[in-house]
This record gives C-alpha cells, sequence and structure tokens, in this order.
C-alpha cells in the first residue's frame, strides 16, 4: 500500500481530488441504478413519482456534499473535544424510536417521521460509536486506566446491544462491530481488553439468542434452507421470498447482464426492498457480473485511499477515525451484497447506492470527517521520498 502511495500521490490536493472524484463517480452510479429500480417500482404501483423520489435524493446529496465540504473544513480534533455531545446527539436519535414518531415497517421499527422528512437514527449512532470508541482508545486519560477504557467499551455496547434488540436490528451490531475491531487493533490495546471483550462479546451473543429466538431463528433457518437445504412451499412465499427473489435476478444477469430497465421489464422478477436493501440485486442483473465488478473496485479504491490516509498518518485520534470511518462503510458494502447473494437479511442500505435522505448525508458527513483528518493531520513524512505538500 505504501509503496503504491509513495509512487503515485505525493501532494494533499491530490489525494483530496481522488476521493472527491470517487464519491461522486460512485453517487453518479448509484443514481443510475435508482432511476431504473423507481421504474421497476412505478410498474408494479403507480403511486410511485419515479422523478420526484429521484429529485429527493439527489437533493439530500447536494445537502450531503455541502455538509462534506464544511466540514472538511473544520478541524478534526473539535469532535474529540466534544465527544460527550456527539455521544448525547446518538442516543437521543435512539430514544425517538420509543416515541410516538417511530414508524413500524417489515416488523421493525427503524425509521422516526419528523412530519417534514423521515430518517434513520441508527445512521447517526453509527458514526456516534465510531468516533465514541475512537476517543476511548487514544485519550490518554482513558487509555491509560484499563478499567476506565473497560468501563466505557461496556458502556457503548451496551447501549448499542439494547437499540438492537428494540428495533430489532442485529445488522447494525455486526457493521459497528467490525468498525470498532479496526480501531482496536490499529490502537494496539492491551491484551486484557480483547480478553474481557471476547467474553463479554460470546455473552452478550448468546443472551440475544435467549432472550430473541424466534428472530434469530428464522433468520438463519431460512439461510440454511436456502443455500444447504430446501425450501418449503410456505418458505417460498413467506420469509424465504426475499432472498430467493434477490438470487434468481443475480442468476439472470450472466457475465454481462441483461442491459439497463431489464427488472422493470421482466414481470416476473420481483425484487422487494428494490430501492434500498436490494438494489444490488438489480446491479448485478441488468450489468452482469463484470459491471458488478467493475462497481465494486470503484468502492475498494475509496477503500484504499482512506486506509492509505490512515496508514500514512501519525496523530492516533485521526488514524483511528479514518480506519473506523473506512470500516464501517466496507461493513455496510460487503454486508449489503452478501444478503443479497443469500446471508440472512439485515435491511442494511448499499452506501451511494440506496435510497435515503439520511443513509447518504451521514456517508457523505464521514467523508467529509476523514478529508478534515487529511488537511490537519500531521504526515509521516519518512514513508515519501519527499514531504506531502
Amino acid at each position: 500500500m505504501r509503496a503504491l502511495f509513495k509512487k503515485y500521490i505525493r501532494r494533499r490536493d491530490q489525494l483530496e481530488q481522488m476521493i472527491w472524484i470517487s464519491v461522486f463517480t460512485l453517487f453518479f452510479l448509484g443514481i443510475i441504478f435508482l432511476f431504473y429500480a423507481y421504474i421497476s417500482e412505478a410498474t408494479k404501483d403507480t403511486s410511485v413519482d419515479v422523478f420526484r423520489e429521484l429529485g429527493t435524493q439527489i437533493v439530500a446529496f447536494g445537502v450531503g456534499i455541502a455538509v462534506m465540504y464544511g466540514v472538511a473544513q473544520l478541524r478534526y480534533y473539535v469532535l474529540a473535544r466534544h465527544i460527550a455531545v456527539i455521544s448525547a446527539i446518538s442516543v437521543l436519535a435512539m430514544t425517538l424510536l420509543i416515541t410516538p414518531l417511530a414508524i413500524a415497517r417489515n416488523s421493525a421499527v427503524r425509521w422516526v417521521d419528523l412530519g417534514f422528512t423521515q430518517f434513520q437514527p441508527s445512521e447517526v449512532m453509527k458514526l456516534g460509536i465510531v468516533l465514541f470508541f475512537a476517543f476511548v482508545f487514544t485519550r490518554p486519560s482513558v487509555r491509560e486506566h484499563l478499567s476506565k477504557m473497560l468501563l466505557y467499551s461496556f458502556g457503548a455496547f451496551s447501549f448499542l446491544a439494547a437499540t438492537a434488540y428494540l428495533q430489532p436490528d442485529y445488522g447494525t451490531v455486526l457493521i459497528v462491530g467490525s468498525a470498532v475491531i479496526s480501531m482496536a487493533l490499529v490502537s494496539k490495546l492491551p491484551r486484557m481488553w480483547w480478553v474481557v471483550m471476547f467474553v463479554a462479546g460470546t455473552l452478550a451473543t448468546t443472551t440475544l439468542f435467549v432472550v430473541a429466538p424466534t428472530y434469530l431463528e428464522n433468520r438463519f433457518h431460512v439461510f440454511y434452507n436456502v443455500n444447504f437445504g430446501e425450501v418449503s412451499p410456505t418458505q417460498r412465499y413467506g420469509e424465504a421470498y426475499h432472498t430467493l427473489q434477490n438470487l434468481e435476478a443475480v442468476q439472470t444477469g450472466g457475465l454481462f447482464g441483461q442491459g439497463l430497465g431489464h427488472v422493470s421489464q421482466n414481470v416476473s422478477l420481483s425484487v422487494p426492498e428494490i430501492t434500498t436493501d436490494s438494489i444490488f440485486a438489480l446491479v448485478a442483473a441488468e450489468v452482469g457480473f463484470l459491471g458488478s465488478i467493475f462497481i465494486i473496485l470503484c468502492f475498494l479504491f475509496l477503500l484504499y485511499l482512506f486506509y492509505a490516509l490512515a496508514d500514512i498518518t501519525k496523530e492516533p485520534f485521526g488514524k483511528c477515525v479514518v480506519v473506523g470511518i473506512a470500516t464501517l462503510l466496507a461493513a455496510q458494502f460487503f454486508v449489503n451484497i452478501l444478503v443479497v447473494l443469500g446471508f440472512p437479511a439485515t435491511g442494511i442500505p448499499l452506501p451511494f447506492f440506496s435510497r435515503g435522505g439520511s443513509s447518504i448525508v451521514i456517508t457523505l458527513l464521514s467523508v467529509g470527517i476523514v478529508l478534515s483528518v487529511l488537511r490537519q493531520q500531521i504526515i509521516r513524512q519518512d514513508v515519501y521520498r519527499g514531504p506531502l505538500v
């Protein structure tokens, strides 16, 4: 990673330009496929206004770009100074799910209706927890006291597990957990922290299977039957319907795909949640394996830029934040794809592609924080032939 970075990128503005280009490229690709996803929905539901829905997503992207640019101008150190406020906002956002403002969809309570807009509080919480753990892992007053670090870690994970159970939304636990583990690895935490967290995680997972057996059992039962067993007629048009339709769409794509608009023209190919959780099934059906690989490579390039920046960042908090955000986006992206390919459904959107104003705005806010680190952090100059200016 360092060799490529050293050879091709020597200035901060070059790296920043590449990040901006990657963001716009991914959104441009996403808006194309979202357009055809809305057309597919409109053929089955005449109340869907394709251009109004698409316009809403574009407006959300515009707001997100403005937020991203504004945050990039700030010194990222301010996040550590106001971590208590950030944590309070995350808690407050999730608390809205137990108020009358909460909306139940598909047996899950994950949305809040504020009247003028709807948003997913979990999007705010995911970024908030990443920033909180970056503070815990790098703040000397916390890091030097194992008991204090364990107490903060327990508190954050307990909050995450409680919100996952109440919604339910266990996919968020998987994604945030991946980000926290990546930050813990680069922070080189003491072995005892890993041991205690492993034991606590095992106990928490066991407890979830005890207190929510039906929900989790159904998910894994469908996963096993679809991939290794035999799907019953009841499951075929019930719990396994979503997964089977995703797989059928992926299989029709083949190597080169059936062409843009194929899903909307194929009456027999009905993919649930095609504008959100299952948009990658439409991508695979219309541009095939090679087109899907191209999109994955575009996203991997953005991740490479993030991880390369983290690799050359000397300041611990900045390094931890960039790694956490990169892993958060990576986990969301690949978990979404794995669900389309038959893994247990989680309700995780595909970054830059899935419909959702709160998702795109928080994603771009996260990218803005990464740009802030790029502009403000201290570079390890020994990596380069000369200073990165």
